[in-house]
């Protein structure tokens, strides 16, 4: 005999029927127990089906694996609601639609419960933890102040910043396609970061360059020092006011990303 499978679990058991029935070989399974089907056997007494080891769920989205086990078993239905009492508000747990739904008064759709799950994702590789807090800064993000279209991107940047010395930035940016790098100081990192970008604007392409008339940090309650912070940038333009924002983990990072926003709306809107 070729094969030998110790356990007659769920894992030994499929291997072994399809060792038998694909391959066409026999194969001798050990098991200690009395019966197989391990942790998910389930037998009947006095006509009530009785799960030895307690009730198993099963769940998958593979038709191919629902397919293969309703060859060897009848299905029982079987539905739980779970509901969390968050601040008071008893919502669906895990986070799904209803969820961010009933504790910010949304009303997301799929398509943009995609988006903010795409950005939580994002944001969470750079921190431990996106807390419930963190959660409105995201939502308004995505949703209130969407991506535009990509005209602008930021290539590359670096930005320094030295005891005794101004801190600097060189900035490389593809405009339609097209490269363009400059470097300047300035009087904070940010500051610098902006100053190489009105270079490129004003000395390299000599176009305009948008005034920033506000800017505004805020971060979730609780003083957390490794909290989001939502930078919210208001900028004049040929006789228009508008506002981007950027959020991250970092106050100047989410300072560029609400300045890249800024670049593509002028470059697909006023341009």
């Amino acid at each position: 005999m070729k094969y030998v499978i110790v356990g007659a679990g769920l894992s030994g058991l499929t291997i072994a029927e399809r060792i038998a029935n694909q391959l066409n070989e026999e194969v001798l399974i050990i098991e200690k127990r009395n019966h197989i089907g391990g942790n998910i056997y389930d037998f009947y007494e006095d006509g009530i089906l009785i799960q030895k080891y307690g009730p198993h769920i099963f769940h998958t989205n593979e038709k191919i694996v629902y397919e293969y086990l309703s060859e060897f078993t009848e299905w029982l239905d079987y539905e739980h609601h779970v509901l969390s009492n968050v601040g008071g508000k008893l919502v669906p747990m895990p986070i799904c639609i209803d969820t961010l739904n009933a504790l910010y008064g949304l009303d997301l759709d799929e398509e943009s419960m995609r988006k903010v799950t795409e950005r939580i994702i994002e944001l969470g590789d750079k921190k431990e933890l996106v807390t419930q807090e963190d959660l409105p800064y995201i939502v308004s993000d995505v949703l209130k102040h969407g991506v535009v279209s990509e005209s602008v991107k930021l290539k590359s940047y670096i930005v320094t910043l030295a005891h005794g010395l101004k801190p600097m930035a060189t900035v490389k940016i593809e405009i339609n396609g097209k490269e363009f790098e400059e470097n300047s100081s300035g009087d904070g990192q940010y500051d610098a970061f902006v100053r190489a970008l009105r270079k490129i604007y004003k000395v390299t392409l000599g176009r305009k360059f948008p005034m920033l008339t506000n800017y505004a940090v805020s971060i979730p309650p609780g003083g957390r020092t490794d909290a989001f912070v939502q930078t919210v940038i208001t900028w004049s333009f040929e006789e228009k006011v508008f506002r981007t924002r950027g959020l991250d983990a970092d106050q100047t990072e989410a300072a560029i990303k609400a300045t890249m926003k800024m670049l593509n709306i002028i470059e697909n809107e006023y341009e």
